[in-house]
């Protein structure tokens, strides 16, 4: 454990200390098998190998502190797998898995960038403090316009004008103050004043904010958006009580159970300059589920009842139970029921730790029209006369789910000996606008099927973080649209039709997929292929948002089995799209094609077994994206043409500052990446094999295989960079032989100046060091304590700064520093001699691929 321990600390500290990256370049595994160990063991560690371990704990907060107007805000935010161990005793169980604290998805998701408002429109009482901008604009006999910033003293100083005070006016005050004086000074010159730029001010987030700390702004902003601003707030933060402190007094409240529920956002207030937003942990919490709008949990303030908790969840669903609701409570220790009759509802109190559940009424299934996939409330409808879909489905918002697809939905009717006699598709969306075509009469015994919008199950978690409960509409629906759940049996189907899918590919789709809900239906079509029944399907391909195989339908042309595919997508050719048919004879089978155009006025009629395959638009790929960020000019993502070079992008985007470090620019590229992670899988493999043939032949070997088996973790876990290394001052010269054609993807990061040489690996202490021209490899060597025991000293090599690699070609270090010349920049690495490791070949090679990564991590994540 020890050694497994010391090898994790090298890692992290190796990281650590390459131009200060931090813990964020360090994988969570390396880091979390070090802080397994008992604290004691860690310190000592940590005082033997002078590592810090605070920053273990205190390097997500550094980020936050730097005060920066319009700072991005913070990476994805954790879900409630990585919540803490008390949030999630708090915030759910194993029933209760699928619901969630109510109001934290508003701060989740990834924006790059937030910027305060810095030139909207400035209120009449908006008071003016050194630092504000007015731009006064005189016309009359003659026109001009000046720019006064209000100085130190309070005043403005503009021509023709004494100082004038105008700190502490409001904006209304100061427009009619110099209006005035300019009328009253130059005869037949009038002025008009509007603000300039804002002037900017320190506040602070503390509490349970994500990334509390102090916060530069400009002086409109509200404490809404330093919340925004800070990364928004953690999993145990108080929703309901933020609170705005000036002068050590809270002069405002904000709950944003207002904002989130009803638009309201009465408590938020303009901040000044030292305001302090207090974030406080939150006191009650309780869970309503069942037959409500939101399923969740959510915060307690005051004295609130059950009612009032049932409506912060959105009130209750119309299949709600309301003569009673049950609610679990703690009481002298132990978990216990109690019922709340409709009387009571209003005047108990909810307390913390409940359970609220609504329960649904209980559903009398007996004949009607069966309703199943995304919608709030599946099962069987009482069937009447002249019974439309909109009699079922009477609101996409109170009756289906967020995520149904309003487009595409099929009525299956059922023949005689449970066959299905016809299907029908139609456009949800027009029939509850009332278009008869797609509002049909339903027939008892009719299956309506609704899709969502999503197939993959990561599209739905990504679109909708609300409840959006597949499974349980699923295990509470007929037997009849659970026909179909054994995964090989739904692989097998799909393979009948000429759609080869896996089972782990299977998983990957939501629940109410198209793939899924089509599956019974595709299982009766083909058990009777070979009846008279005139349904059949139709396979679509191509430039469509979902291509698959559907089923085809009485009322539909091609244009309708488009749409139930989801539509072209915008790189859709729509002037010809093509189907093809099988036509079969007594002794043969022909192929038949038709062009068509997709969309058009006129559509052909489709049968059974055709293919529909929709052209993509020539060239839509030709335009590639490139990304230039740091000391450019003018940085951000281009869109170049195919063949352009890195030197045409750099000249449009206005070449480099002055600030410039061309000679360690780096540059990156997808298939690189792609590349070094097989190079590490390939290299495990082969550490794998090595391992295990020296096992079993029975040869000496130092190395556990516990500690083989890390390496190979620390190789699969590394986090491919592809670098390619570039020689940037040289393409910038014109140089046709050095400029590189741009491929989708591509990245430039430029760095600013360096005057820093780094010493990694089996040093005594790794560190960075000042440049001097006049210090060697082994100078620098010395000012890091010099080698360790195990250092490998003949294979010592300098990373350069654009990512070359620099060998002595006498192997010996003391060559190396008469014969190379370090530049700005430059990181020596000194490697692990691995003649202690029984001369492996492959354990030297992994542990050169870890120090070159680590390098090139550190390069990019200090830019």
């Amino acid at each position: 454990m020890k050694k497994m321990a010391l090898r994790t600390l090298f890692f992290l500290s190796t990281a650590l200390l390459l131009q200060s990256v931090a813990l964020a370049q360090v994988s969570p595994a390396q880091i979390e098998q070090f802080k397994k160990l008992p604290r004691a063991q860690q310190e000592l560690l940590a005082r033997q190998y002078g590592f810090d371990l605070s920053l273990l704990q205190g390097s997500s907060q550094s980020d936050a502190l730097a005060p920066q107007e319009g700072q991005p805000l913070v990476s994805e935010r954790p879900s409630m797998n990585e919540m803490s161990p008390y949030s999630q005793g708090q915030a759910t169980s194993k029933e209760d898995d699928r619901i969630k604290p109510f109001g934290y998805e508003l701060f989740a998701g990834q924006p790059q960038s937030f910027d305060t408002t810095s030139f909207g429109p400035v209120p009449n009482d908006y008071q003016l403090a050194p630092g504000d901008s007015l731009v006064i604009n005189y016309f009359g006999k003659e026109s001009k316009q000046v720019e006064a910033i209000i100085n130190r003293e309070g005043q403005i100083v503009v021509d023709d004008l004494p100082p004038l005070n105008v700190v502490g006016l409001t904006f209304a005050e100061a427009q009619q103050l110099i209006r005035n004086e300019v009328s009253e000074r130059n005869i037949g010159l009038e002025a008009s004043v509007s603000m300039g730029e804002l002037r900017s001010m320190f506040i602070y987030v503390t509490g349970e904010s994500y990334k509390p700390g102090a916060y530069r702004v400009n002086a409109l902003t509200t404490a809404m958006q330093v919340l925004f601003l800070s990364g928004g707030v953690t999993d145990i933060a108080s929703l309901r009580n933020v609170q705005i402190k000036r002068a050590g007094k809270t002069i405002s409240e904000l709950d944003l159970y207002d904002f989130l529920i009803a638009g309201k956002a009465d408590g938020d207030q303009v901040l000044r300059d030292g305001d302090v937003v207090f974030i406080p942990a939150r006191k009650s919490l309780v869970q309503v589920k069942g037959e409500v709008l939101r399923p969740g949990y959510y915060e307690l303030k005051g004295n609130e009842t059950i009612a009032d908790a049932i409506a912060l969840a959105g009130g209750k669903l119309p299949s709600a139970f309301n003569a009673q609701i049950l609610v679990e409570r703690i009481r002298d220790d132990r978990r216990r029921a109690k019922t709340i009759t409709s009387a009571q509802v209003n005047t108990v109190q909810a307390l913390n730790g409940d359970k609220i559940s609504v329960q649904a009424v209980t559903e009398d299934i007996s004949d009607g029209v069966l309703l199943i996939g995304a919608a709030s409330r599946t099962g069987y409808y009482q069937y009447q006369n002249d019974l439309k879909v909109t009699d079922i489905i009477t609101s996409a918002d109170a009756d289906l789910l967020p995520n149904t697809d309003l487009n595409y939905a099929l009525i299956v009717r059922g023949g005689r000996n449970n066959t299905i006699e016809s299907i029908y598709q139609i456009n949800l969306q027009k029939a509850l606008s009332g278009d008869s075509e797609n509002n049909l009469t339903l027939e008892q015994g009719d299956t309506l099927v609704l899709f969502s919008r999503f197939e993959k199950k990561t599209e739905e978690r990504l679109n909708y973080r609300a409840e959006i409960s597949s499974e349980r509409d699923a295990s509470e629906a007929s037997p009849k649209s659970r026909s179909v759940t054994n995964s090989s049996l739904v692989v097998g189907i799909y393979r009948q039709l000429g759609l080869t899918i896996s089972e782990d590919e299977l998983a990957q789709y939501a629940e109410y997929s198209r793939l899924r809900l089509l599956a019974p239906i595709f299982n009766q079509l083909l058990a009777q292929q070979n009846s008279d029944s005139q349904s059949g399907w139709v396979t679509v391909r191509g430039d469509v948002h979902k291509p698959g195989v559907y089923p085809l339908a009485k009322n539909i042309d091609a244009n309708d089995i488009i749409q139930a595919a989801g539509g072209l997508k915008d790189s859709a050719f729509t002037s010809r799209s093509e189907i093809t048919r099988e036509v079969v004879s007594s002794d043969s089978i022909t192929i038949q094609t038709f062009d068509f155009k997709p969309n058009g006025t006129s559509a052909p009629q489709l049968q059974s077994r055709d293919v529909i395959n929709v052209l993509r638009t020539p060239e839509w790929d030709a335009n590639v994206r490139v990304t230039l960020e740091g000391e450019v000019r003018f940085p951000g993502t281009y869109t170049v043409r195919r063949g352009e070079t890195l030197s045409s992008v750099i000249e449009r985007a206005g070449g480099l500052t002055q600030y410039a470090f061309a000679r360690g620019a780096v540059f990156t590229r997808e298939e690189l990446k792609e590349l070094e992670q097989q190079r590490m899988q390939q290299l495990a493999q082969d550490l794998r094999r090595e391992v295990s043939s020296n096992m079993i032949t029975d040869a000496v070997n130092t190395v556990s295989y516990t500690e083989f088996n890390q390496l190979v973790n620390d190789l699969i876990e590394v986090e491919p960079v592809g670098r390619l290394v570039i020689d940037l001052p040289y393409i910038l010269t014109g140089s046709l032989d050095a400029d590189i054609q741009l491929k989708d993807g591509d990245r430039l990061v430029v760095p600013s100046r360096r005057e820093t040489v780094n010493v990694i690996g089996e040093v005594q202490l790794a560190s960075a060091h000042v440049f001097d021209g006049a210090l060697t490899v082994t100078d620098y060597i010395r000012r890091a304590g010099g080698l360790r025991q195990k250092a490998d000293e003949e294979r010592i090599f300098v990373v350069k700064a654009n990512g070359a690699v620099a060998v002595d070609g006498n192997r010996s270090w003391f060559g190396f520093a008469n014969q190379q010349r370090l530049e700005p920049g430059d990181t020596i690495v000194v490697p692990l001699d691995t003649s202690f490791k029984d001369n492996w070949t492959l354990w030297r090679d992994a542990t050169q691929i870890l120090y070159q990564t680590g390098v090139a991590i550190a390069a990019v994540a200090t830019l």
